[in-house]
């Protein structure tokens, strides 16, 4: 009796992590709509905070004051140096479609084309 509820534990948990890894996206797959996102994220404003968000995995998070609020923007994979270029203070804007984040600051303006590697 013990043996056959040993065995189809073993079933149930061998299903359990067949039916997980099928359903999961692969890592393309959520890169893939990492960068679907960023290109539909629009805003412009000015940098009030930027920082680790120790309560969300650690995530690179840059908090911008918009004409209509705050927004929050996460740099989880992004490697084209934006997040550690910003400053408090510092303007920013980008347009839906593009992956081009402009900064102004003082009179200077650079210009940063978010870039997520497509392998983890």
């Amino acid at each position: 009796m013990r043996k056959k509820i040993l065995i189809i534990s073993i079933i149930g948990i061998l299903v359990f992590w067949i039916i997980i890894f099928i359903l999961m996206p692969s890592g393309e797959e959520i890169i893939s709509l990492e960068i679907n996102q960023n290109l539909q994220e629009e805003y412009i404003g000015i940098v009030t905070a930027n920082y680790y968000d120790i309560k969300e995995h650690n995530y690179r998070t840059t908090i911008i004051a918009t004409k209509d609020g705050y927004k929050k923007i996460r740099h989880i994979r992004d490697i084209s140096g934006l997040f550690e270029y910003l400053m408090v203070g510092d303007s920013i804007w980008k347009d839906k479609g593009s992956m081009e984040v402009e900064v102004k600051r003082n009179d200077s303006t650079k210009i940063f084309k978010i870039n997520i590697p497509l392998k983890e």
